[in-house]
């Protein structure tokens, strides 16, 4: 996306230019992009630090428009997709567009064994964002402690991949996590609150460390060096932890610049079969996320509405309770994270007992194409051949080619098809095809 930037020097006189506001200086215009610390949750003067900067920034003399673009639970990647849209009609044609970014904390909670977003995902969002917005000035706000030692640890180590990522795209960036962690206020403020968001005075005191930096910045045109521990490494690369569990690599010093490759992390991929062990509230929550994205996008899982919370509890559980051979859930995680679910029950009409149906399988979105689907397809077959299924039968929507072609070069076959019988809209009718694999037929 190209937004149409001009310098002050670039407008014609009376037209936007500092001449058409005499004794004033040039109109700038910000956007804080980022998460709720951005919108200031938790503060009931409803100011945020966000507020408090833009009226000292005032106070200071800037002519300063100032955008509060926080959402609640939003990640770095949740951020760096949607910030361009939000930022184009606020800054196209303006004098002095500025762009601040801030998150981090949503990035490190931990969910089902591991963090929301893993820390290269992080650095490869804010790389993302600079390359977006280009040649806008952008300034990044690293993020607060909170009330967890545990996460704080976390935090520690991806504000320092942040901050030398930043330095290496000539990002100025505001090391608030260290300012934060070892303050009473501040941590005092937050344990009050919900273990993560302040109240007024600590939002104040978030403000009293980032307006200075951010006020000099605003002021001149150029970048400024990062606040904070900024010194460079003198050696051809620096040891940067990216994981959370001590996992080191070399990463050179111009870590994200367009011509070098960004390290990342193989994801640990793994395949386990559901048992009454598994934590299925945990699971059926990842499962309800999972699929309120699939069917609001129209995937084709049977529901026309995302199926609510209780529901996909109640079938996890169902799962979970089956006796061994009587159904078989298998759960896909990238990184601890639940990216695929399938599962198959044995028929219960006697004269069908040797058999099973493959009833749903889906892949998290983000995972699509990555061949996640097919592993997860093996495994329920091979899990049908331990139980001694005979045939596994499975239907499946008529537009649906991608999972036609995945069953077909398993071995399943077509063995019959309904015209017009699957009503995903009120004038939409598809057909419904059934597949089988015959078991016997590999030796099961």
């Amino acid at each position: 996306m190209t937004f149409p930037y001009k310098s002050p020097q670039e407008y014609p006189a009376g037209q936007g230019s500092l001449e058409s506001v005499p004794g004033l200086g040039p109109d700038v215009r910000v956007c804080f992009v980022g998460d709720s610390f951005v919108a200031g949750t938790g503060d009931p003067t409803g100011l945020g630090w966000v507020g408090r900067v833009a009226t000292q920034a005032i106070a200071r003399g800037l002519r300063l428009t100032a955008y509060s673009l926080g959402v609640r639970r939003e990640t770095s990647v949740q951020i760096s997709r949607r910030l361009p849209t939000e930022i184009e009609p606020r800054l196209t044609n303006t004098e002095a567009p500025r762009v601040v970014v801030s998150f981090g904390v949503n990035d490190t909670v931990g969910e089902l064994g591991r963090t929301r977003v893993e820390a290269h995902e992080s650095v490869t969002a804010l790389i993302n964002i600079h390359q977006a917005i280009a040649p806008l000035p952008l300034l990044m706000v690293g993020p607060p402690a909170v009330d967890d030692d545990a996460q704080n640890a976390r935090l520690e180590h991806l504000t320092g991949l942040l901050r030398a990522t930043a330095e290496a795209h000539n990002i100025p960036f505001i090391d608030t996590f260290r300012a934060t962690v070892a303050d009473e206020t501040w941590r005092k403020e937050v344990r009050n609150g919900d273990g993560y968001h302040p109240g007024a005075n600590g939002y104040q005191l978030l403000a009293e460390i980032v307006v200075g930096p951010i006020v000099t910045w605003l002021r001149d045109d150029s970048q400024p060096p990062v606040s904070g521990d900024s010194k460079r490494p003198t050696s051809q690369s620096a040891r940067l932890n990216l994981g959370l569990d001590g996992c080191t690599c070399d990463v050179p010093e111009d870590i994200g610049r367009a011509d070098v490759e960004l390290p990342i992390l193989k994801p640990m991929v793994e395949l386990r079969v559901m048992t009454e062990a598994s934590p299925p509230e945990a699971l059926a929550k990842s499962l309800t996320g999972m699929f309120a994205e699939l069917v609001r996008e129209g995937a084709a899982l049977g529901w026309t509405v995302p199926p609510s919370f209780s529901e996909v509890a109640e079938l996890v559980e169902s799962l979970s309770a089956s006796p061994v051979g009587e159904a078989c859930a298998v759960i896909a995680t990238v990184d601890h994270q639940v990216a695929g679910f399938g599962y198959w029950r044995r028929y219960q009409r006697p004269t069908h007992r040797p058999h099973a149906d493959l009833e749903k399988m889906a892949i998290g979105r983000s995972f699509a194409g990555t061949g996640l689907g097919r592993r997860l397809l093996r495994e329920l077959i091979e899990q049908a051949l331990v139980a001694g299924i005979e045939q596994l039968t499975l239907d499946f929507r008529g537009d649906n080619h991608a999972a036609e072609h995945l069953y077909l070069s398993e071995g399943f076959k077509e063995y019959g098809r309904l015209p017009g019988f699957v009503a995903p809209a009120e004038a939409q009718r598809l057909d419904k095809v059934f597949h089988v694999l015959d078991l016997r037929e590999s030796g099961g």
